[in-house]
């Protein structure tokens, strides 16, 4: 009788220790796909971002463009532009460039 317990429980210490190993390498996996996620989400708002400059900075005579993903706001001084962008989602992004004589 005696043998059979224990057997139970180490059958039991087992499955523990195995669910625990998987529950840790599951926790793991999540945070690196959430991440990568939260990363790719960055790298999106800011090419589109980007693209919203370039764009700014082919209108010569408008200060402020609007876009269905945000604004953007001209500044410039004597051989510098300043671009400011304001996405939908709250980020802001700004940009320099500088022009040749």
């Amino acid at each position: 009788m005696r043998w059979k317990t224990q057997v139970k429980g180490g059958v039991l210490l087992y499955a523990l220790l195995m669910s625990s190993l998987f529950l840790l390498l599951l926790q793991f996996y999540i945070t690196q796909v959430i991440d990568h996620q939260k990363e790719l989400t960055s790298l999106e708002d800011n090419s589109r971002a980007y693209l919203m400059t370039q764009l700014a900075l082919e209108e010569k005579n408008q200060e402020t463009l609007t876009f269905t993903t945000g604004q953007t706001k001209k500044q410039g001084k004597d051989h510098q532009q300043e671009i400011l962008v304001r996405l939908k989602n709250g980020e802001t992004y700004t940009y320099q460039f500088y022009q040749k004589e």
